[in-house]
């Protein structure tokens, strides 16, 4: 018993010993003077959410102590009322984080906090009078290397008297209200034909573009005001219409408009009804770009129109016609290469998952193959769909797909410019393998695998659509597994995702791919290659 208690203890002792700690200075970021009262917390972020979490309050003299802390990579959250925690963007992470390692004490950090700059004022509509409900946002001037609070200030709209705080960080920003959606989407009909649109997107003082908007300058520790925003109303006749044909008698449709800066940057969108006639209109009309798609009816009537893409710039935008066609049906059969004609298949879920930005526009549609390897898949939109099969056997991957008679290489089908009607799938069960181990930017092992990923990708380009086969986690001993690999040449990268975060994750990504290594594929492969993660002045660079 006695050598099980010493064995036990002596196994603590070297648990302590692999703890790591903290301490350091809280200080006013712009007196120097340190400062108490800071709750210092550190925050464990993963893939699967919060971890583990450590803190400490400072002392009169900023000191402050955290000990016995797990290794691995940690998110610094400060708080303290009256002041805020600011990273730039534009230094060595796109967000703050720490790592230490087994045994490691660090007596060094030095936590600035900035006394909160605060810029207020009044919205308002063309009369003078106050808007209620206005989300008034600072926007960098600089997005790259900007300031960004952690943890982020909530916003609140303008009240009942139009007036607006925005709590923040220092810098120079526009101001930016928006009043979001009004009381309908659907505008007045006038007896002189004219509409008094709605406000759109205004930028202080009352410019409708940023490129002529004032630039205001947020300063810590005090409060600008005065910055009154008056609202401009889209002109007349602005907004868009559009109709919808191939309506049933008595029929509407609903209309759906999503909208963004581009199609991947998709950040709201709107829904209206036809009228009978098939008319419609929604409000909008701001440069974007717009996707518009339509549907009516139920059950085996479900009607679907085929997206019509817009990229706006200036003047009036065009009338949108979108046509009404039964959704798509398709019969298919699933087969094993290799396999003689007539073997009984298992049963497997063939899936039509949307490929696009947001997912696409559509919804997927899925069935279950019989024992002959056959299917039914209904209500399919036009659009593009990956063709997935599930719970396919190990490194098992869909070689390719006939549509009609003719064959494709790879799992992607275009439904959005044809109305096929069957689909012939053929699996391989001899899809390559790859594995390997991941290591820090230095060579060493990972402390912590935390928001570390493996990416694998043939082009840049498929961020857009990187989906389940591209990616994959690093497990806690750094290791990683692709199974069920395509043939092909792929860039293979291990990535830092907390590096990748920031005004553009999208575009962070890409330049962090065209930097990845070159890898081919053959089918059967069986390959092991070690990764580092990808260091951020890699990615930064020109």
């Amino acid at each position: 018993m006695r050598s099980v208690l010493l064995l036990a203890c002596g196994c603590l002792s070297l648990a302590a010993q692999q703890q790591a700690s903290i301490e350091g200075t809280a200080i006013n970021a712009v007196t120097r003077e340190p400062l108490s009262e800071v709750h210092i917390r550190l925050v464990s972020l993963t893939l699967n959410g919060i971890q583990a979490g450590y803190g400490a309050m400072s002392d009169r003299a900023g000191h402050f102590s955290i000990a016995m802390i797990r290794p691995g990579t940690y998110i610094p959250v400060p708080e303290r009322s009256g002041f805020l925690f600011v990273h730039n963007r534009s230094s060595e992470s796109a967000v703050p984080n720490l790592s230490l390692k087994p045994g490691e004490h660090r007596t060094d950090w030095v936590v600035e906090m900035t006394p909160r700059a605060i810029l207020s004022g009044r919205v308002l509509d063309e009369n003078g009078d106050p808007v209620q409900g206005a989300q008034v946002r600072a926007v960098d001037v600089s997005p790259d290397s900007g300031p960004q609070v952690i943890p982020p200030v909530p916003n609140l709209g303008s009240d009942d008297r139009g007036e607006f705080r925005i709590v923040g960080a220092p810098g120079k920003f526009y101001l930016q209200a928006d009043v979001g959606r009004q009381t309908s989407d659907r505008q007045e009909i006038r007896a002189d034909g004219s509409s008094v649109g709605d406000y759109g997107t205004t930028f202080y003082p009352s410019a409708t573009a940023r490129n002529r908007a004032s630039v205001v300058e947020a300063i810590a520790g005090k409060e600008v005001g005065g910055l009154d925003i008056r609202l401009q109303r889209q002109r007349t006749g602005g907004g868009i219409h559009g109709t919808v044909s191939g309506l049933p008698d008595r029929s509407m449709a609903s209309v759906v408009m999503q909208f963004g800066e581009d199609p991947i940057k998709i950040t709201g969108s709107r829904s209206t009804t036809s009228s009978p006639d098939g008319k419609f209109s929604l409000p909008g009309g701001q440069p974007g770009y717009y996707r518009f798609y339509a549907m009516a009816g139920a059950g085996t009537d479900f009607l679907v129109s085929r997206a019509v893409e817009v990229q706006f710039e200036s003047g009036d935008m065009p009338p949108v016609d979108l046509v009404l066609a039964p959704a798509m049906e398709l019969t298919g059969t699933l087969g094993f290469e290799g396999d003689p004609p007539g073997k009984p298949v298992e049963k497997y879920p063939v899936r039509l998952e949307p490929v696009g930005p947001g997912g696409g526009f559509g919804r997927g549609s899925s069935g279950e193959t019989d024992r002959d390897g056959a299917f039914h898949l209904n209500r399919i939109w036009p659009e593009k769909y990956r063709v997935r099969v599930d719970s396919l056997p190990e490194n098992a991957y869909v070689k390719s797909l006939e549509i009609d008679g003719s064959v494709l290489k790879g799992d992607v089908v275009d439904f959005s410019a044809s109305r096929p009607s069957s689909l012939k799938v053929t699996v391989s069960r001899n899809g390559a393998q790859l594995t390997g181990k991941v290591r820090d930017e230095d060579g060493q092992p990972l402390v912590t695998a935390g928001l570390a990923m493996v990416l694998m990708v043939q082009s840049p380009e498929d961020l857009r659509d990187l989906g389940q086969d591209g990616t994959k986690q690093i497990g806690p001993d750094g290791k990683y597994t692709f199974k069920g690999l395509r043939p092909g040449k792929y860039r293979l990268l291990a990535v830092n995702l907390l590096n990748a975060a920031g005004a553009d994750t999208v575009a962070t990504l890409r330049k962090m791919v065209e930097r990845g290594e070159e890898i081919e594929i053959q089918e059967g492969d069986r390959l092991t290659k070690d990764l580092r993660l990808l260091a951020k002045e890699d990615h930064d660079a020109k």
